[in-house]
């Protein structure tokens, strides 16, 4: 059996409240902003079932290296709760709109890179592909644009639709008195045994029900216009992670045309072992460990946050040659005073 995940709060006093207005309805909504004010934002996307708490490790190293960390938590996970009108549904587009509408009402205008854990990365390769305040993005053990989990015997679409009936059930039942006692210890007992933990009981079930509301497709599509825009992207899994099997980053890589030229590898204790295969110039990288399961920046806190230290301080050095190269061909183009 995996370790535990824990959903602990022992960094309560970074939590803040704010209400978000979207979807027709208010979300008084909890985050986390941690590190200098005036750093460089980094936004952590958490998966399901979890909270801002899944990256609880990177918090000193990233804070200590100048970033400030905005760090939501999503309805249903123990933090924020579901809208009192109850008219979020944990689906990918209620969560973007979230997203989008804490940027609004954080007066938000630039974040150096928007990562997503597990199932957090479909939620941050959307709002990076259709947000230009987003500089760059990463997938730390994120779904890809199938199925991770498949039964073979029956196709895919009809696959998706038994999940979300099971989600859809779940979720009525759990509101019947008895019957959703029932419910919640029955998942909470199928969770421990593959090393999940929801802060709450009910937010395991609501994992089940966002979980089935996964959108390939629109995933798929917003990598590629990643890749056509040209956007910086970060990609870190573990060959042994026992949700997310390699095929599946693979295949995500491969979409956004990154391949082993972009690709630096960690041995089992943890040391870069390609050194000679990559340069701290590159915009796109993939990052594998051969050890680490499904959390890699629990396992592995300095190498990941290393990883992404060099990458978005990368991204800064490119911005700043990008804009003096710019005020150079202003200053060559301009006409002259002396003409």
């Amino acid at each position: 059996m995996t370790s535990l995940y824990r959903s602990e709060d022992s960094t309560s006093n970074a939590l803040k409240r704010i209400n978000v207005d979207v979807l027709g309805t208010t979300f008084d909504m909890s985050y986390a902003d941690i590190g200098p004010r005036e750093g460089p934002i980094i936004m952590c996307l958490h998966g399901s079932p979890a909270t801002y708490r899944a990256f609880h490790t990177m918090f000193e190293p990233l804070t200590a290296a100048g970033f400030r960390l905005i760090l939501p938590n999503l309805p249903g996970m123990g933090y924020t709760d579901i809208d009192k009108n109850k008219v979020f549904n944990f689906s990918h587009q209620h969560k973007v709109k979230l997203i989008e509408g804490l940027i609004k009402e954080l007066k938000l205008q630039r974040i150096e890179m928007v990562i997503g854990h597990s199932l957090g990365g479909h939620l941050a390769g959307h709002v990076a592909a259709n947000n230009d305040i987003f500089k760059s993005v990463g997938f730390l053990c994120g779904p890809g644009v199938t199925m991770h989990y498949k039964n073979w015997l029956v196709p895919n679409y009809l696959y998706l639709q038994h999940i979300k009936l099971v989600g859809l059930l779940l979720n009525f039942g759990v509101n019947i008195p008895i019957v959703g006692n029932v419910i919640l210890y029955v998942v909470k007992v199928a969770y421990k045994q593959i090393g999940l933990m929801g802060k709450t009981p009910i937010s395991n079930v609501y994992s089940i029900r966002e979980a089935s509301q996964m959108d390939f497709k629109q995933f798929h599509e917003d990598i590629k216009d990643l890749r056509k825009r040209k956007v910086p992207v970060l990609q870190i899994y573990c060959e042994d992670d026992e949700f997310i099997k390699p095929n599946i980053s693979l295949e995500v890589g491969r979409i956004l045309g990154m391949g082993e030229g972009n690709t630096i590898r960690y041995n089992p204790q943890g040391e870069r072992c390609n050194l000679q295969g990559i340069t701290d110039d590159q915009l796109h990288r993939v990052v594998v460990f051969e050890e680490g399961g499904h959390r890699p920046h629990w396992k592995w806190t300095k190498a990941v946050s290393h990883e992404i230290i060099s990458m978005v301080k990368m991204l800064s050095n490119a911005q700043t040659m990008d804009t003096n190269i710019n005020a150079l061909s202003d200053q060559i183009i301009s006409p002259s005073s002396n003409l």
